[in-house]
């Protein structure tokens, strides 16, 4: 009975053609039948959020700076996170501390 399910399971792969149609994989088991398919992704779109979430050069050069002071045991690497996050917290508050006093006037 084992020989027979190994036959019936089976895959199938499609290619994606010039005509359109996407690229797709079967995988037909005894109970399951998948199929995956690729998204149709914006390349555009994909670089605008990996640089929305990508530092700054300068703010990666100060936490550069900073971890390579915590690796070369010139600072803690506690007091390197501190100062890290405490200066993430001071940014982020300076950015938004316009819009709260727009919203209190």
């Amino acid at each position: 009975m084992a020989t027979s399910s190994a036959r019936e399971a089976g895959s199938e792969r499609t290619e994606q053609t010039r005509s359109g149609q996407a690229r797709t994989a079967t995988v037909r088991l005894p109970f399951v039948t998948a199929q995956f398919r690729v998204p149709d992704v914006d390349v555009g779109s994909v670089v605008r959020v990996a640089r929305s979430s990508l530092p700054t050069p300068r703010r990666a050069l100060y936490y550069g700076g900073l971890a390579s002071l915590a690796a070369f045991s010139v600072i803690d690497w506690p007091v390197a996170v501190a100062i890290g996050i405490g200066t993430e917290i001071a940014r982020r508050e300076a950015i938004h501390q316009p819009q709260r006093r727009a919203i209190e006037a």
